[in-house]
């Protein structure tokens, strides 16, 4: 009766162990945001434009009445980086003056969840 009673502790023992020592397979999280890069180049060029102005919207409305989310400047390499946004459509202006010409295009971007996107804007 002893040898029954030691195994079966020990039985037991065993399988708590074991199942403590199991881990709980952990899912990673689902992205709830997307990446926005707009990079600015002149027509004609291979090279990005430093320096252009670059907004964007939360909405057509928002848009048409100057109603702006963010600006951002393109840097060196020109790239406007609005890093992660809440995923919908976004609408964008550019702007870039080189001497006395003035530049200016706009348009719309999907930014979906979970990617990041990069967008070349052509300025004529």
């Amino acid at each position: 009766m002893k040898f029954k009673t030691i195994f079966l502790s020990a039985l037991l023992l065993g399988f708590v162990f074991t199942l403590g020592n199991c881990k709980k397979e952990e899912s990673s999280p689902k992205a709830s945001s997307g990446g926005l890069v707009i990079k600015v180049q002149m027509a004609g060029s291979t090279d990005y434009v430093a320096g252009a102005e670059v907004w964007i919207a939360t909405s057509l409305e928002n848009f048409d009445n100057g109603i702006y989310l963010t600006e951002k400047i393109t840097n060196v390499s020109g790239k406007a980086d609005f890093g992660q946004l809440n995923p919908g459509t976004y609408y964008y202006d550019v702007y870039y003056e080189l001497g006395d010409t003035e530049y200016f295009t706009e348009g719309q971007v999907q930014v979906e969840a979970g990617k990041n996107k990069e967008i070349v804007e052509i300025l004529e």
